[in-house]
């Protein structure tokens, strides 16, 4: 191909990108919801309009994700090559993936009608900055002036990346001596917990035995940070991620007796200060090291107000891994809870102290001791305690939990403390 032929395809393929970026983010997707349906019409309009597609009806298809209470599906789109006529069809195949579902848009906020219209909220965005209506940070605003980036939810994360995978596969389908195929997977509930993705591994178990394939290389999408703008990053294989529960249960008291209670508040804080963002969880391999510990949710499990110390409160926390063992892991954090408890505990004591002198009373030692275990520890006591009810009692608490997560209404963390609160 000539030099003009290449950029003229290099322009095209650019601009069916961004065509297919805007058509893709004009459909709502929000994660965990029955908009994630909207995809498959999404993708039903694409196959039709599709020559290849048209040609090959049996290379693309949905494959729904069993058991779902959303009725969710996962998209695929296979383009087959030959190697030669002579030796038939080729069975190596790169896998191209990505996710269609995206975070809801309340934080669009005013310009939540314009949130799935990547040209109209750039533009907007774009006056509002020019008029001074909105300071955007730095690199926002450089972004917006430049003309060169859309807007929008799901432009980045991802659904730009899956426009790219769709132009490919166009690109790719009007290759007559295509040496291997591509097969593009288009997966829900990325941002929750992963349906998509553990039901395409039975999708793909199924396409392999059909076609005949041969997994080599599957290439993931999603958004990268760079530090040059005409250089772009490859990121070769992927992290291990763990999300451990920590529940701390607390001793009721009113508040003008708080030194007769416990504050389970108090060593979940503790907890939390002695473990975010700690550098002893940290991993490096090849090069490569892991983010430390983030925790994304913590609360007391108080349902109301009242001025009582909270019975329990609870969290969990993101730990990344390379090589390390969830074991490994979770034997760190077990350390550093126990840690933790002793130092609650005597900080508890010498404020107790202090108190008692002020009163003028001798002061007595609080009675609390430090006891930190794993579920696993809580599981074998409440077996040695309880027996077959206990058996009994979880197996049934276990049925109910299960459909409340597969209906939506609970999620897998709520559903870990119920367990712990019945053992």
């Amino acid at each position: 191909m000539s030099r003009n032929g290449a950029e003229n395809a290099d322009s095209f393929l650019k601009a069916r990108i961004r065509q297919l970026t805007e058509e893709f983010v004009s459909v709502p997707s929000h994660t965990g919801t029955f908009l994630e349906n909207n995809i498959t019409v999404f993708f039903q309009r694409w196959f039709s309009a599709t020559e290849y597609f048209r040609r090959h009806p049996e290379h693309c298809g949905f494959f729904p994700i069993p058991g779902d209470h959303l009725s969710r599906s996962v998209a695929w789109a296979l383009v087959r090559g030959r190697k030669s006529a002579e030796a038939g069809q080729s069975e190596r195949t790169v896998v191209l993936i990505h996710h269609s579902d995206t975070a809801d848009i309340e934080d669009f906020g005013k310009l939540q009608d314009k949130a799935y219209d990547p040209c109209a909220i750039t533009a907007c965005l774009a006056d509002l900055q020019a008029a001074g209506e909105r300071v955007f940070p730095n690199e926002v605003a450089e972004d917006l002036d430049s003309g060169d980036w859309l807007f929008g939810r799901g432009v980045c994360d991802m659904k730009g990346g899956g426009a790219i995978e769709m132009a490919l596969l166009e690109k790719f389908a009007q290759r007559e001596e295509l040496d291997g195929n591509l097969l593009l997977l288009s997966l829900p509930d990325e941002e929750n917990l992963s349906a998509g993705m553990r039901a395409a591994t039975l999708l793909m178990k199924d396409l392999k035995a059909r076609f005949r394939l041969d997994y080599r290389l599957m290439i993931n999408t999603e958004p990268h940070t760079r530090l040059e703008l005409s250089t772009g990053v490859l990121y070769e294989g992927s992290l291990g991620k763990i999300m451990p529960l920590v529940y701390v249960k607390g001793q009721a008291a009113h508040v003008s007796q708080i030194y007769n209670g416990f504050n389970p508040l108090l060593l979940l804080a503790e907890i939390v200060r002695r473990t975010e963002l700690n550098p002893d969880f940290l991993e490096t391999s090849g090069g490569e090291s892991t983010m430390p510990p983030v925790w994304l949710y913590m609360k007391d499990r108080k349902n109301y107000y009242d001025v009582s110390l909270p019975l329990s409160a609870a969290g969990y926390l993101s730990i990344l891994t390379l090589e390390k063992s969830p074991k490994q892991h979770l034997d760190l954090l077990h350390r550093i809870a126990l840690e933790a408890f002793e130092s609650v505990i005597t900080r508890m004591n010498r404020s107790h102290d202090i108190y008692s002198a002020n009163v003028g009373v001798d002061p007595v030692p609080l009675p609390w001791k430090p006891d930190v275990r794993t579920f696993d520890e809580l599981h074998r006591v409440a077996l040695e305690n309880s027996g077959e009810n206990y058996v009994r009692a979880s197996g049934h608490r276990l049925g109910e939990l299960n459909a409340l997560i597969a209906t939506a209404q609970m999620g897998i963390p709520e559903a870990g403390y119920s367990m712990i609160e019945l053992a």
